[in-house]
């Protein structure tokens, strides 16, 4: 899980490390405070869409803490799944992701989604970015 120290470049910990994670997906309360979703991605090491990103895609069960008739303005969750990488020189890699985050609501349908997702797989993959970190942001509705 952690780099190997003694194989790093000298200067591994001076540059500018970032990638880029975009994507789009839904979910629907099934029961109180429990969701389900599905989502579908792209991610790659560079700040830009280049040649070495893969697919994702995940399957997710989610709980909300204050359930989905709540009426507070911030609504903490967790969440995790199954997630399926594919492109980068292979065909398909299984996967899983964790993460948690908030829902701000800005208005009584509308709000802000803030969580972070640690991914990571399961399968030797052959791809350098198969385990990352990613800070997300987006809307949410209900």
């Amino acid at each position: 899980m952690f780099p190997n120290f003694d194989s790093l470049p000298a200067d591994y910990f001076f540059h500018e490390r970032g990638g880029v994670n975009a994507g789009f997906g839904g979910e629907v309360f099934v029961q109180k405070g429990l969701g389900l979703g599905v989502e579908f991605g792209y991610a790659a090491p560079e700040w830009s869409f280049g040649r070495i990103g893969i697919g994702i895609g995940s399957a997710n069960a989610s709980y909300h803490f204050f359930g989905k008739k709540n009426q507070r303005r911030v609504e903490p969750f967790i969440t995790g799944g199954y997630s399926l990488y594919f492109g980068d020189r292979t065909a398909f890699e299984s996967g899983f992701n964790l993460g948690g985050g908030i829902n701000l609501w800005m208005a009584r349908h509308v709000g802000l989604r803030l969580d972070v997702r640690d991914q990571d797989h399961i399968n030797q993959f052959r791809s350098q970015f198969t385990r990352f970190v990613a800070f997300r942001v987006g809307f949410t509705f209900r």
